[in-house]
């Protein structure tokens, strides 16, 4: 019968501990017999010090939600029945996360400041240099702390299988509902309302005066609703970084539960911030831009999402880039009413969507997408199929 990883885990840990003693031993042996002199003596405790000390390191490399979190939690916390390593939706981190156990060290996470990135340090030297991280302590005493989230999510599944039926957005997200709960699922896709329409109208009218960077810059905008969205906005970064120093006529707003962060703020007046809108501003600030961005993870939780951004966007001459979710690429043809960029590509996708921006055609058939898809009066037979007034 074959040992289990865990088992093959202490197995070594044990032979580390022996190989310890028999060296110490060793050392023992020589000193009685007048065979140890002060080099080998040193030579022989270090080594000893180092068995001992030495860690197994493993590492899990992979694309995000990719199941590395849930791989860790079956390999060393199968035992614990439950998850430790959090492997929701969003919770999984896009930067290298290190994972350990030190009988001296309290339990803790040690974060490393955004800004060590402006510096040629390698992360193996940032690891040399406790002092350089934000510690912060945890209670593992205090059961609230690693329960607060499971039971939010309870109780919206104990909520949800209450009810006789359920409606959303896509069908990929109304999939996973019924799966989950075994109940009917209707989708109604997001559309805008009377108020929106009216405003885009007025909006895109005012855009067909105005040349692109008539101000004398071009506008690259990013749109956030949630805080969820810091992931997705980092993917996209480096290609900012790059394109604000290439482009002296590219400039940024970036609205919402967002910070741009010192690789951007360098940019000085070129990237500017506004905090979180009301649905109608929002609208105005999408406008006003030429160059929608919309980066996502691709994941169980940007898969469900709706097509909004993108018909917000249109609906007011604003053309958008976005990742190839599952929605946005049934949504978007490349190309025609939009650009999609895989995670390598954002660089030279904004620039070709900046070279086209000459041309109204783009603009004009996003538009037409967004009215013709879109609006309460396209789906009204969504509607009444999802409340059964057929």
């Amino acid at each position: 019968m074959s040992t289990s990883f865990n088992e093959q885990f202490d197995q070594h840990g044990a032979w580390r501990r022996g190989f310890g003693l028999r060296l110490k031993l060793l050392a023992e042996w020589m000193k009685d017999h007048e065979l140890l002199d002060a080099g080998v003596e040193e030579r022989l405790r270090r080594l000893e010090i180092q068995v001992r000390a030495d860690k197994v390191m493993v590492a899990f490399v992979g694309e995000f939600s990719r199941g590395k979190s849930e791989l860790i939690n079956a390999i060393f916390f199968a035992g614990y029945g439950r998850r430790i390593m959090p492997a929701s939706a969003g919770r999984t981190t896009m930067c290298p996360t290190e994972m350990g156990y030190d009988a001296d060290v309290p339990p803790c996470l040690r974060l490393l400041p955004i800004e060590t990135r402006l510096q040629p340090q390698a992360l193996m030297e940032w690891r040399m240099a406790p002092e350089k991280w934000t510690r912060v302590d945890l209670d593992v005493n205090n059961p609230q702390v690693w329960d607060d989230w499971y039971a939010y999510c309870s109780r919206m599944g104990a909520t949800l299988k209450l009810c006789d039926g359920a409606i959303t957005t896509n069908e990929f997200l109304a999939a996973k509902i019924r799966d989950f709960s075994g109940l009917p699922v209707a989708v109604v896709p997001n559309f805008m309302n009377r108020e929106q329409l009216e405003l885009s109208e007025r909006v895109f009218a005012a855009k067909q005066d105005q040349q692109p960077g008539a101000d004398g810059l071009i506008h690259l905008g990013y749109f956030s609703g949630s805080p969820s969205h810091n992931r997705d906005f980092a993917l996209i970064i480096p290609a900012l970084e790059e394109l604000l120093e290439e482009d002296l006529n590219l400039g940024l707003v970036v609205v919402g539960y967002i910070e741009a962060g010192p690789r951007l703020e360098r940019f000085g007046k070129r990237v500017t911030r506004h905090h979180f809108q009301d649905y109608v501003n929002l609208q105005k600030l999408v406008g006003s831009v030429e160059i929608n961005l919309m980066p996502l993870q691709f994941n169980v939780f940007t898969n469900s999402k709706s097509e909004l951004k993108y018909f917000e966007a249109a609906a007011v001459g604003t053309i958008s880039v976005a990742s190839p979710s599952l929605v946005y690429a049934r949504t978007i043809r490349h190309g025609d009413n939009g650009y999609l960029a895989q995670c390598h590509q954002w660089t030279d996708v904004i620039g070709e969507a900046v070279q086209q921006l000459g041309s109204p055609d783009m603009p004009l058939r996003g538009r037409a997408d967004a009215l013709s898809r879109y609006t309460g009066a396209q789906q009204l037979d969504c509607i009444r199929a999802a409340l059964g007034l057929e």
